[in-house]
């Protein structure tokens, strides 16, 4: 971000070079050997964690001026490691849905492995009041 946007604003990016058979760059697999550029993840985003294993990797950010945090994954998925639907690879990056519940405050990657930290979002319990005028 340039540097007059306010703090609440300012975004980052994620750049990413090397071994690419497998998608480990989150971008594309045309070439198996990346020069370093930028990760595909969602514009105006702030990166509040990035871990990767020994082929996939596992970011969690938020977009400028939300409050909702995302998490984001890539790279080989032969051991479901990158959480996809099915094994094979998961590139360019895509975003990965959690409980409604659940907020994200972590990424970790192991080998061949991932995990995530989260905390219980509140739930808005319904007030006795509301239940009074039934």
């Amino acid at each position: 971000s340039p540097d007059w946007f306010p703090p609440e604003e300012l975004s980052q990016r994620l750049f990413c070079c090397g071994e690419n058979g497998r998608g480990q760059c989150g971008r594309t697999l045309q070439s198996s050997q990346q020069t370093l550029s930028a990760v595909r993840l969602p514009k105006n985003s702030r990166l509040l964690g990035v871990s990767c294993g020994s082929s996939h990797c596992l970011s969690l950010l938020r977009r400028v001026g939300a409050r909702k945090r995302e998490l984001w994954v890539w790279g080989s998925n032969d051991r479901c490691q990158a959480a996809g639907p099915n094994s094979g690879v998961v590139c360019p990056s895509a975003r990965l849905r959690l409980p409604v519940d659940a907020r994200p405050e972590a990424v970790w990657c192991g080998f061949a492995a991932s995990g995530v930290i989260c905390s219980r979002k509140a739930v808005k319990e319904e007030s006795a009041a509301d239940h009074s005028s039934e």
